[in-house]
């Protein structure tokens, strides 16, 4: 297995993620943990499986190539996009440096 062949950790974070998204379209996710178990091999194909913790808010994303799992996710998701803060934070103690 030549390092050239060896899937890039990032398209299977990043397809794991689209996976869960295209999957649960009613399901926003936010923070996304990923363990990398195996090196995946970019000819080979990846297969995603799910599993729900029993809080309903964390779905188990298993990725495999060749029934072999390389890769586990923690997907943390809400319901509702809103739940999603875009606020901006004031800090007004912090200022510019001084020039």
């Amino acid at each position: 297995d030549s390092v050239s062949s060896r899937l890039y950790g990032g398209l299977s974070v990043s397809q794991a993620v689209q996976s869960f998204i295209l999957s649960h379209p009613n399901r926003y996710p936010h923070t996304v943990n990923f363990k990398f178990i195996a090196p995946g091999n970019i000819s080979d194909h990846l297969e995603f499986n799910f599993g729900n913790f029993e809080d309903g808010s964390i779905v188990t994303v298993r990725a495999s190539q060749n029934n072999k799992t390389i890769g586990i996710a923690h997907i943390r998701y809400s319901k509702e996009a809103d739940y999603l803060d875009v606020s901006t934070c004031d800090c007004s103690e912090y200022t510019a440096p001084d020039d």
